[in-house]
């Protein structure tokens, strides 16, 4: 009868931590639209800006604003991105967690899941690098145009 008990609380165990998986597994997935979504929306916002631009020379100290207003969403950005790695080492922790209780309790199965939400979180992490990397070279990148267009270079 202790058996069936302890079975039955280890299924309980079982379903809370797949539950807490499969939450965490949506909100991954979530997190993934709503930064993709977020790519697509600056990707925009810098197309619009590149339209702008065509023609510079008349409109130079408009563009230097413009790229003020670039700069501070860039900035904004980066501290976004740095508060989501602060989270990102927090959900870490919440992975190794689980991923041990996994590992001590329940089949290999579910630990093949957290190892797949860990991988998420790294491709989330190098997708950030990379629109930071991103961002940066473009501001630079207008900012030497705008320079060369006033034969500063």
């Amino acid at each position: 009868m202790a058996n069936d008990e302890m079975l039955v609380q280890i299924m309980d165990m079982i379903k809370g931590i797949s539950d807490e998986l499969s939450s965490f597994k949506d909100d991954m997935l979530s997190f993934k639209d709503d930064m993709l979504s977020f790519k697509d929306e600056v990707n925009s916002r810098f197309d619009k800006v590149d339209e702008r631009f065509d023609g510079v020379d008349t409109r130079l100290d408009k563009v230097e604003v413009r790229l003020d207003r670039i700069e501070n969403q860039v900035n904004e950005n980066y501290n976004a991105i740095e508060t989501l790695m602060y989270d990102q080492k927090d959900m870490r922790k919440d992975i190794t967690a689980i991923q041990l209780r996994i590992e001590n309790k329940v089949d290999k199965s579910l630990s093949i899941l957290a190892e797949a939400a860990r991988s998420d979180s790294d491709r989330l992490h190098d997708l950030e690098s990379r629109m930071q990397a991103s961002e940066d070279n473009y501001v630079i990148d207008e900012v030497i145009q705008g320079l060369k267009e006033r034969k500063l270079i």
